[in-house]
């Protein structure tokens, strides 16, 4: 893919500043689209998936860091072969969702996002944005 510049779609603009930081970071960004996270949490309908070329990063972002910060993830050990199983609770008195991947999962709660990828050096960059 060519590192076009590609416009975040206005209705993702909430995903702007950390487009901004990944490029700042040397990531190139070649696209913004909706994510499948969006709804998996009560507190917010705001997330978007990133294409870079480090990998894709899910984020969902939450209006206060309290919100971000009551998520505990705890991985599973009942998935089957070749699957890996996350245990994803919003805050202490939800109950817990469980999301199953195909790949080990790389989460990080920065401030008020909850970032998800498969891509381990994609998940060193935003750990330090």
């Amino acid at each position: 893919m060519s590192p076009v510049r590609e416009p975040v779609p206005n209705d993702l603009i909430f995903a702007t500043d950390l487009v901004r930081s990944l490029r700042a970071s040397g990531v190139v960004v070649h696209s913004v689209r909706h994510s499948i996270w969006n709804g998996f949490f009560n507190a917010t309908q705001k997330a978007a998936w990133i294409e870079t070329d480090l990998g894709i990063v899910d984020v969902v972002f939450f209006p206060t860091k309290a919100d971000a910060q009551g998520i505990r993830i705890t991985p599973a050990d009942n998935a089957a072969e070749g699957r890996f199983h996350y245990m994803v609770q919003e805050k202490p008195s939800s109950a817990a969702k469980l999301v199953d991947a195909s790949r080990p999962l790389y989460f990080t709660i920065n401030e008020t996002q909850f970032l998800v990828t498969e891509s381990r050096e994609l998940d060193k960059v935003v750990k330090e944005l």
